[in-house]
């Protein structure tokens, strides 16, 4: 099974400047975990646009993402 959740958004500040964003989720359930792992993601991400001119536009931007498998919660 997958299940995957996204949210992104963009809102313009001023005439030249605008702010987006995301928040992401997925998940994979393997039914035999003898060789592939379970899969949990969470991402966030920020993103500033700025239009430069008519042909050109700026972005400065941060993402993070974490991923946890159901390996690592195992005792060995």
């Amino acid at each position: 099974m997958f299940y995957q959740a996204d949210l992104n958004f963009k809102y313009p500040v001023i005439e030249r400047y605008s702010i987006a964003g995301n928040l992401g989720y997925s998940y994979r359930n393997f039914a035999d975990n003898t060789v592939l792992v379970d899969l949990k993601s969470y991402s966030a991400g920020v993103d500033l646009f700025y239009v430069y001119t008519a042909n050109r536009d700026l972005l400065a931007g941060y993402h993070f993402r974490e991923e946890d498998t159901s390996r690592d919660s195992e005792e060995l």
